[in-house]
């Protein structure tokens, strides 16, 4: 994952991909770059509200705000936004 973090700057766009048949959370949200490469989840103690907005249909993505190496672990801070039509 070095270099797909190395590519992730302040300001990148994210997708969000709903996994409601994740067999360990079904409120899972995963995290990919614009490639479609999964960079991980969002934190499960925060994924309940956005995951009902994302089945309801609502747009939902994220930008990066910051990353920093935490040992072997890339840590990437994100802020979510719904997109308005």
């Amino acid at each position: 994952a070095g270099e797909v973090g190395d590519m992730l700057k302040e300001g990148s766009h994210l997708i969000l991909r709903r996994e409601s048949n994740n067999p360990y959370d079904d409120k899972a949200i995963a995290i990919l770059d614009l490639d479609q490469n999964k960079l991980g989840y969002l934190p499960q103690r925060k994924n309940e509200i956005i995951s009902r907005l994302m089945d309801a249909g609502k747009a939902i993505y994220a930008v990066v705000e910051n990353k920093q190496k935490n040992g072997d672990y890339l840590q990437i801070g994100i802020k979510v936004y719904m997109r308005e039509y």
